[in-house]
């Protein structure tokens, strides 16, 4: 039928047996999500203890330099003093479907030690993962979320240009979690 979304019951069907309602089944890790200490260390906090205070604030939005794909120490020498908050844009934002999955856009184990001893309480980047691909790729996990550093990843930073900005980003609260899906805005 046109000017229907899809999906949609019709409404006889609404009228005989009551209100319209779906259900998802997907990974915790679909889309953009938070990770939560559990999802590296099996006695790590779940997303449900996860405080709040890092998914809203002030925040940074830095661009990796094209042609890169490690965001390596160096390049948070750009962070603005007092950053609490960094989302890292790459090319990965430009990018969709298995080109995406298997894009390797990512922190360097340095440069996650180097967010922890400045002071990061949230790294966010808008690729499938925060770290570089590989071993590494789970050091930083480790590095950031034993620090209590937050975790977003596949953020949507496409029309988001340098600068700084209020982030909002909650996760949802689902006890068990090693993850959960995060609705992220900037303004």
């Amino acid at each position: 039928m046109a000017g229907r979304r899809a999906g949609a019951a019709d409404a006889d069907s609404w009228a005989k047996g009551g209100p319209y309602v779906s259900s998802v089944r997907m990974t915790l890790h679909a889309g953009t999500h938070a990770d939560a200490p559990l999802h590296y260390d099996a006695n790590g906090a779940d997303i449900a203890e996860a405080g709040l205070e890092p998914f809203v604030g002030p925040c940074a939005v830095l661009e990796l330099p094209g042609g890169e794909t490690r965001v390596e120490a160096v390049f948070l020498d750009r962070l603005p003093p007092g950053t609490e908050r960094l989302l890292i844009k790459t090319p990965a934002s430009a990018l969709n479907g298995q080109a995406y999955i298997q894009s390797a856009f990512g922190l360097t184990a340095e440069a996650a030690e180097r967010a922890v001893r400045a002071g990061l309480r949230l790294v966010g980047v808008d690729g499938p993962s925060v770290g570089v691909r590989g071993e590494e790729g789970d050091r930083v996990h480790l590095i950031l979320l034993k620090s209590g550093v937050a975790v977003v990843e596949g953020l949507d930073l496409s029309g988001a240009a340098e600068g700084v900005y209020t982030l909002f980003c909650l996760p949802l609260k689902l006890a068990g979690g090693e993850a959960a899906p995060v609705r992220a805005v900037l303004l």
